[in-house]
């Protein structure tokens, strides 16, 4: 688990502006309790030039729009919760619509770490990946719900 600032990060976005075109995907597993308008305007500026974002709801169990960058909004900004196998909303998925975009697979995944080791982890940073995949092959669809949990 990772540790940075909010400068860290706008550092890594204005990279992602110098390197990234139109229909790249960017996956992006970041938390804390707060919520910065200037990262939120780097990402919304950066999803205008055709980026495209996959942003973890986050882990507190709360409305993801407190949280930044779950709450950015845009065409090209997908955020993402977490939902077990029975399709239940994980219960530490922030939750929300919107900004909540898609509910993926994050409960009990398996995960590479360091020197191969695989370990099981949960969490909205574990489904995110999923949503970015897919949406790199191109537009997701879905025709199903969480059925059971927090599914506001």
């Amino acid at each position: 688990y990772g540790r940075g600032s909010i400068s860290s990060v706008l550092a890594a976005l204005i990279y992602v502006g110098k390197v990234a075109n139109a229909g790249d995907v960017v996956n992006v597993s970041i938390g804390g309790a707060v919520a910065d308008r200037s990262m939120d305007i780097a990402i919304e500026g950066l999803a205008d030039r055709g980026i495209v974002f996959v942003i973890a709801a986050g882990n507190a169990g709360v409305n993801a729009q407190q949280y930044t960058p779950a709450r950015a909004q845009h065409e090209n900004v997908h955020t993402v919760v977490a939902m077990d196998r029975m399709d239940c909303m994980a219960s530490f998925s922030n939750y929300g619509a919107p900004p909540v975009d898609y509910a993926a697979p994050g409960v009990l995944i398996p995960s590479l770490g360091l020197n191969g080791k695989i370990s099981i982890k949960s969490g909205t940073s574990m489904a995110v990946p999923h949503v970015a995949g897919l949406l790199f092959l191109g537009d997701v669809s879905t025709d199903g719900y969480v059925t059971c949990g927090n599914s506001d």
